[in-house]
């Protein structure tokens, strides 16, 4: 029982400072926000891309780009795309190894 409460008291204690830094969601944080597009699976289920924006105050700064990553989970999603103007529409080719996008 001892150790049950020194568990529970150890648990507590690392909980604690996290509920303190908790922020209340702005409308700044709101835009700021990155977001998601539709994700597009290839033909043989490896594979998903889709787009991420990245909003800024200025819209010259504005990053909309297409990312790919494994459905397996063990791949860090990797940027396919580096430039200011936006993507959008992609698909995968009928073979899956080619990526089309306007």
């Amino acid at each position: 029982m001892r150790y049950l409460s020194i568990f529970f008291l150890f648990l507590l204690s690392t909980t604690l400072p996290q509920a303190q830094t908790k922020k209340a969601i702005t409308h700044e944080s709101m835009t700021m926000m990155k977001r998601v597009g539709a994700p597009e699976i290839s033909p043989d289920g490896k594979w998903v891309i889709f787009s991420v924006i990245e909003p800024f105050y200025n819209d010259k700064e504005v990053v909309n780009d297409i990312l790919i990553v494994g459905t397996d989970g063990k791949t860090e999603p990797r940027r396919l795309t580096f430039g200011k103007d936006a993507e959008s529409g992609y698909k995968w080719s009928a073979d899956g190894k080619r990526i089309v996008f306007t």
